[in-house]
């Protein structure tokens, strides 16, 4: 690999086969937003149908308290939690993040910078059930990458190729074409 004009050698390749490898076979991050309905439904079917049983129950007067304390927590945390949950998706966010860290560190090593590129444009987007969001404006990574952009770039180039990735920094610049 050189810095100017980026061309990936067959090494660089190599790493980003097994970096992509390695991101394919990780377990996507756990999204807990998918409870949130159902804990609410089980709330309202607690909260509806816990008097009926309650007086059928030895120490069911003891216990009814914390019953209704549960289905109200349920009833009204299944939707928060649904809400917040589709909120605190920040497993690509965070890779980003570790990935530009990495892409701006002046000490990292050229299979550093080929893994965290790779995470990066990999990273790009966070699918979300049917739809697919992009996780951060291209402009602004790149403006914060300067130079680093064009082996991001390469990267991405050779991973779209691969099919392995869609394009997030070769679309921005062919806008204006």
């Amino acid at each position: 690999m050189s810095h100017g004009e980026v061309v990936l050698t067959e090494t660089d390749r190599r790493v980003i086969r097994e970096t992509a490898e390695d991101i394919r076979s990780s377990p996507p991050p756990s999204v807990h937003a998918r409870l949130g309905i159902p804990a609410a439904v089980t709330g309202g079917i607690i909260l509806l149908g816990w008097p009926r049983v309650v007086g059928q129950l030895p120490g069911g007067d003891f216990v009814s308290p914390f019953v209704t304390l549960l289905a109200v927590l349920l009833l009204v945390g299944g939707p928060a939690l649904a809400l917040l949950g589709a909120v605190g998706r920040g497993g690509s966010r965070a890779a980003v993040q570790a990935a530009l860290a990495r892409l701006r560190d002046p000490e990292a090593d050229d299979e550093t910078l080929i893994r965290a590129a790779t995470v990066l444009v990999l990273h790009a987007y966070e699918h979300r059930g049917p739809t697919t969001a992009q996780v951060f404006d291209p402009a602004e990574v790149g403006a914060a990458l300067g130079s680093g952009l064009a082996l991001v770039e390469a990267v991405e180039h050779y991973l779209v190729e691969e099919g392995a990735a869609n394009p997030a920094f070769r679309d921005r610049a062919n806008e204006g074409e």
